[in-house]
């Protein structure tokens, strides 16, 4: 009867650390998928975001003149 019972011990361990492993498979894959998207998603939006090209912006003299700041 000992026997038996050692049997059925070892089994649901292995039931047991099998399900447990397909669990923490589960979880490492669905982490490891969503920091890939993650990645993805933000280095698209941050190499696409810069690429049109910005005018020279121009300093206005007589505007700057016009303020009087500085002693001639």
């Amino acid at each position: 009867m000992a026997f038996i019972q050692k049997i059925k011990t070892r089994m649901s361990r292995k039931v047991l650390f099998s399900i447990l492993a397909i669990a923490m498979i589960v979880l490492v894959s669905s982490f490891v998928l969503f920091s890939v998207n993650f990645l993805v998603t933000n280095l698209n939006t941050a190499l696409t975001a810069g690429s049109g090209a910005t005018p020279a912006e121009k300093f206005d003299i007589k505007g700057f003149e016009a303020l009087k700041l500085v002693k001639p």
